[in-house]
C-alpha cells in the first residue's frame, strides 16, 4: 500500500475500485482511488470490486510484485471483479514494486 502512495507516477493511473483480500485470517478491504490506497472507514458502495482469495504466503508475494495475479498464480489465486477491474489491480500491483 505504501509503495503505492509513494509512487507519484502512478497517480494517474489510479481509479475508484475496493479490493477486498482474503487470505487465511480475515478479510482486508482496500479503497483505491485518486489520491491512493487506504483502509476504507465503510464499505465504498458503488465502487468497482475486485476480490482475491489465496493464501497468506501468495498475497505476500503479489504485494511484492512477485509474481502476477493471472499468468504465475495459476489455480492457486480465485479472483472475481471484471476483467478490466483485474487487470488493473495485476498493474498496479506489478509497476509498484
Amino acid at each position: 500500500m505504501n509503495r503505492v502512495n509513494r509512487r507519484r507516477d502512478l497517480t494517474p493511473l489510479l481509479r475508484e475500485c475496493e479490493l477486498i483480500l482474503k487470505g487465511d485470517g480475515a478479510p482486508v478491504r482496500l479503497s483505491i482511488n485518486h489520491s491512493g490506497v487506504c483502509y476504507p472507514s465503510s464499505p465504498k458502495n458503488g465502487f468497482p470490486k475486485v476480490s482475491i482469495s489465496t493464501t497468506d504466503f501468495l498475497l505476500i508475494s503479489l504485494f511484492k510484485g512477485e509474481m502476477k495475479l493471472f499468468t504465475d498464480a495459476g489455480e492457486d489465486i480465485q479472483c472475481s471483479g471484471t476483467m478490466k477491474n483485474m487487470l488493473f489491480v495485476e498493474s498496479l500491483l506489478y509497476l509498484s514494486k
